[in-house]
């Protein structure tokens, strides 16, 4: 920190910034006061030109599209909202973690699981449970032997902030919550391929189950590729919901066991 200014560095070696790593390809001894610049350039302007932004303005055409713009572009609170929104048998129910999340991304614990929100790839401190270079395992209890047809979990992948979707996904179903039996194992497939940041759901769906207790187990890749941003560091595994039996099916990738 220089005068309140941040300076813009990213230590690809060691994986851990110098100021703010949000734009690629700024030097690390560069730094900037604030987005106000081209404001002050165009006042500038303005000046010499003799102007001012509500003459220049009165010009615009802009009314003809701003409708269309702003119906795409800024949608209302309740349509964010429902967009984000899950409806599944797991929500409320409760949640043991095998291991707790990374301090940095804790979210708000285990109950984030099972609380019906599609956590946000924009808002990552809040939403995911993170864990870095560990494996993720989550036990969800329905309350009572409940008629299973589907059992996913969502996951974001983000390469070049060294988030990846996990290499295999595992899923157990249980009745007593000491016997458990496998009834699925799940790759992420054509969506490991992708930059992100993206969420992604790894469902087992047409199940025909009766159990009272799930238990989701996701491994880690472990180890960022060597080719990739932070490459031999330890990777991150973010998840923000175990969904059963969803209303709708989001898009999913399978594996058969």
């Amino acid at each position: 920190e220089l005068h309140g200014q941040w300076l813009r560095g990213f230590d690809f070696d060691k994986w851990d910034y110098w100021g703010s790593d949000s734009d690629l390809g700024w030097g690390v001894w560069g730094n900037q006061s604030g987005w106000t610049q081209s404001e002050i350039v165009a006042g500038l302007a303005l000046v010499e030109m003799d102007t001012s932004l509500w003459d220049v303005a009165e010009r615009s055409t802009i009314t003809k599209v701003f409708p269309a713009v702003h119906e795409q572009m800024f949608k209302s609170l309740d349509d964010m909202l429902t967009e984000l929104q899950l409806q599944h048998d797991a929500i409320g129910h409760d949640v043991i973690l095998a291991k707790d999340p990374n301090r940095g991304y804790p979210a708000q614990g285990a109950k984030t699981l099972t609380d019906g929100k599609k956590a946000s790839v924009s808002n990552i401190n809040n939403s995911w449970l993170g864990y870095l270079g560990d494996d993720f395992s989550a036990t969800v209890d329905l309350g009572e032997a409940t008629e299973i047809q589907s059992i996913g979990a969502g996951f974001m992948q983000s390469v070049p902030s060294g988030i990846y979707l996990p290499d295999q996904v595992q899923i157990e179903v249980s009745r007593d919550g000491e016997m458990f039996k496998t009834v699925a194992t799940l790759q992420p497939g054509e969506q490991a391929k992708q930059q992100g940041p993206a969420r992604s759901t790894l469902a087992k769906s047409d199940l025909d189950l009766n159990a009272r207790y799930i238990r989701v187990t996701a491994k880690n890749i472990g180890t960022i590729p060597n080719d990739n941003p932070g490459g031999g560091t330890g990777a991150w595994l973010f998840v923000d919901e175990i969904i059963i039996n969803p209303e709708q099916v989001e898009q999913a990738a399978e594996v058969s066991p």
